[in-house]
């Protein structure tokens, strides 16, 4: 006869199950509450009852899951790291790049498409940069995807051009320009459709290119 404690008890294993699955659940509910009212309101305007009310879940039960409101912040900051370096990577791979001009051009058609499809990446760099904060220092650390700070590129002077900043200040405007102003500008010019198309995230790539190569042709004429 065999021994009923060698019998797995499956009952109590699907509701072991059950209850995992439930606190996964709620708890990517949590998460994705916590990420609208983050990109909505920054870390400072956001609060646990506006979080609530998204999701239902009551403060207790938020900070159970995620220990404290800056806790909360970094699990939805890397959530949406993820999602935004996943994009971006995606696209900057996807075209044939023989070039440095057409990597360097490919950087900025990746990170604006990516940027469109995540929009809360540049939202929440938006409000904390709003305000001196121990979040930004983070940011800087761990949101730039590693290819803008570190291009696969040869021509000395592009490379330059890169390190010194000149992508990623005209990403920071375009960041700015697709979570703010640009939505006004559509709303006012009823231009709403086509302001994030590809057609136009390509022509944002161009004038960068334009920018890049005018400060490349600066830096030769300093070596000059």
């Amino acid at each position: 006869m065999i021994s009923d404690t060698l019998i797995p008890d499956t009952s109590m294993t699907e509701t072991n199950t059950d209850k995992d699955h439930i606190k996964a659940t709620m708890k990517d509910a949590i998460l994705k509450a916590a990420e609208k009212v983050f990109s909505d309101y920054g870390f400072e305007g956001a609060s646990f009852r506006a979080i609530s009310e998204l999701c239902g879940a009551k403060r207790a039960l938020i900070l159970y899951h995620f220990k404290s409101k800056d806790a909360l912040w970094k699990a939805v900051a890397e959530d949406v790291k993820t999602r935004f370096l996943t994009q971006f990577s995606a696209y900057y791979h996807e075209a044939e790049l023989k070039t440095d001009l057409q990597k360097s051009r490919q950087l900025n058609v990746a990170f604006l498409k990516a940027a469109r499809d995540v929009p809360e990446y540049g939202r929440i760099i938006l409000h904390e940069g709003l305000t001196p904060n121990e979040r930004i220092k983070w940011m800087s650390q761990e949101l730039k995807p590693e290819l803008v700070t570190m291009p696969d590129l040869q021509d000395p002077f592009l490379i330059e051009a890169s390190l010194s900043g000149l992508i990623r200040h005209m990403q920071a405007g375009a960041l700015l320009y697709l979570g703010s102003m640009g939505p006004l500008i559509a709303m006012d010019t009823e231009d709403a459709d086509t302001l994030l198309s590809d057609a136009s995230i390509e022509q944002f790539a161009d004038y960068f290119q334009t920018i890049t190569l005018a400060r490349m042709d600066q830096l030769k004429q300093l070596e000059e």
